[in-house]
């Protein structure tokens, strides 16, 4: 007689969990499709039966199982209780039947049926449990002939009591272990109850697991197929024998759009998979460790033109551990990536390209600064010989025009070093000679050297002193450069009888200078403008100030390669403030 757990249910049943656990059963169970046909008999069952029959259809049940009325007389298969139950969804309770074994013994079944119904209300097929209800059958049997015995008896002694009064402490003896045998009966019964209740609670707890079983299984196939990412099942041992068990429709529409994955070969669905990728696969497969990779690139031919095109995935391959620890598949996870990597990789060749070009436009300025420099120092060098007669007299008109020559001559010089400081700093071809600097002493030699120039335009340049003590970790050179820079723009664009205050100031981390002027001041809207390269605020072909507008930018970076800062604030119509800030020397 084949075992139950041979017995298998259908593809809509019950999951091998389940029937496992009804297979351990001690009441028999049988299970049945939504047309009737047996799809599984647990062990309790095929005992009862003394054969296990599957596929066997309701209009078959009596006499593939041999059953009869309680009475002995043939069953109607169509009127049995889990014909009942799956062909007119009835639930029938403690119905009771007899079946004839192959060995000629009968015994009396007492069982319950019910259908099984779907979310929708629809009949999936039905559940009857039977219990072997002889021995209790053959009890009250025996117990109503004992009982009919005990009142035959008693009716006799009651009879004879007049004649046999020597024998009634006998009697009464006998009747106590009558009483006695009564209670022992009675305590069966109990237990017998008991058992029944017992067996009804794990039938409720089994149907109860069966519906959140269902429920759970309905849940997770919602979320695989309305998951974001690709997500697919492969069975086999050996990457020639991956088969498709399971693709949702992301994984599909990412791989080959339009295409019936489900028992396909993996090498017959994406044949064109690189050899290395494939090797990954199968070393998951050995090892049971997963594969994890970022931005791969898998070559996949989605339109079906026979030409792979390439793609670029996130993905892993986690294998599927068996309860034995053996790997029987592997379960890949995929999220398409190609428009995010190209764009990156665009990125970086249009950060390339502009690194290149800045780096070419800076090669440029400088050789245009040195080219420009030759011819404007041999202006400068003729002016120079002709104002000192070595080509023959010069008249005081002369010595006028010879005088601008010069200035001109020596405003191009230094608008020409602008732009070469400029390329220098922006080339990255500036260095360094950091050191632990007097902030004093730089302060203090800026003021003197622009204090002729204040003089000149009447302005009054206040410089309290600062600290002895008080020294930045800079260059020396270019921390005076900035402040000179600062200087001169403040002097450049205060009018006439304004003051210039240069200060020095200590800090937890940072020396800080600042340079204040009352002068035109600085619209909210240019106040980042000015310190990029080429701009100034008035840029007006009438403007009454000579400058390349690179000062404040070459300035602002100068801090920057020392590790500081160079910022403004500034309201139209009452004046700037700089504040050049320096780390504190160790």
């Amino acid at each position: 007689m084949p075992n139950s757990h041979d017995a298998e249910l259908s593809a809509d049943g019950v999951s091998s969990a389940l029937v496992f656990a009804m297979a351990q059963l001690a009441e028999g169970v049988i299970v049945t499709d939504a047309r009737g046909r047996i799809t599984f008999v647990n062990a309790a069952a095929a005992r009862l039966h003394g054969v296990t029959r599957l596929d066997v259809a309701p209009d078959e049940y009596a006499d593939s199982y041999h059953l009869l009325t309680e009475s002995g007389l043939p069953y109607p298969s169509t009127e049995l209780p889990l014909a009942r139950a799956v062909l007119r969804g009835e639930t029938v309770l403690e119905a009771r039947w007899r079946i004839r074994r192959p060995d000629g013994s009968e015994i009396l079944a007492v069982g319950n049926a019910r259908p099984i119904l779907a979310a929708d209300g629809s009949t999936m097929g039905a559940v009857l449990t039977v219990r072997d209800e002889t021995a209790r059958y053959d009890s009250e049997v025996a117990r109503a002939a004992q009982n009919a015995q005990l009142r035959s008896q008693s009716a006799e002694l009651e009879l004879a009591n007049e004649h046999l009064q020597d024998s009634a402490a006998e009697l009464e003896a006998q009747t106590e272990e009558l009483s006695a045998t009564a209670a022992q009966l009675e305590e069966r019964t109990e237990e017998a109850e008991l058992a029944r209740r017992l067996a009804e609670t794990e039938r409720a707890r089994a149907e109860e697991l069966l519906a959140a079983l269902q429920v759970e299984r309905a849940r997770l196939a919602d979320v695989f197929q309305q998951a974001p990412v690709a997500v697919a099942v492969l069975r086999g041992r050996i990457v020639a024998e991956l088969v498709f068990e399971l693709a949702n429709p992301r994984f599909v529409e990412v791989t080959r759009p339009g295409r019936e994955m489900l028992g396909a070969r993996l090498r017959d669905v994406l044949h064109e998979l690189s050899d290395v990728l494939l090797g990954e696969m199968q070393r998951v497969l050995d090892t049971g460790v997963p594969f994890v990779a970022n931005g791969y690139l898998v070559p996949l031919d989605r339109d079906n033109d026979g030409v792979p095109e390439d793609y670029y995935f996130n993905f892993v391959y986690h294998p599927l551990v068996e309860p034995d620890g053996s790997v029987s598949g592997i379960v890949a996870f995929g999220t398409d990536v190609t428009e995010s990597v190209r764009a990156r990789r665009d990125a970086e060749r249009l950060r390339t390209e502009a690194e290149a070009a800045n780096v070419a436009k800076s090669e440029f300025l400088a050789g245009m600064s040195h080219e420009l420099r030759t011819p404007l120092n041999a202006i400068g060098g003729y002016a120079e010989l002709i104002e000192l007669g070595i080509r023959g007299p010069v008249t005081v008109e002369q010595a006028t025009d010879l005088a601008r020559i010069q200035r001109s001559q020596r405003h191009l010089l230094s608008l020409i070093d602008g732009v070469l400081n400029f390329a220098r700093v922006e080339g990255g071809h500036v260095r360094y000679e950091i050191a632990d600097v007097s902030v004093d002493d730089v302060l203090t030699t800026c003021e003197t050297l622009v204090a002729p120039q204040a003089r000149a335009k009447q302005l009054i340049l206040r410089y309290p002193e600062t600290s002895a003590t008080l020294f930045a970790r800079a260059d020396p050179e270019k921390l005076q450069q900035i402040v000179l820079n600062l200087l001169s723009n403040a002097i450049t664009f205060s009018a006439s009888g304004s003051a210039i205050t240069l200060t020095g100031e200590d800090g937890p981390a940072f020396v800080t200078v600042r340079v204040a002027d009352s002068g035109r001041g600085i619209p909210a809207d240019q106040l980042e403008r000015i310190f990029h390269p080429f701009v100034q605020v008035d840029a007006k072909l009438t403007r009454t100030n000579d400058g390349t507008g690179l000062g404040l930018a070459i300035s602002r970076d100068l801090a920057r390669g020392m590790g500081g800062d160079l910022t403004v604030d500034s309201t139209p119509g009452v004046g700037s403030t700089f504040t050049l800030t320096i780390p504190h020397a160790r």
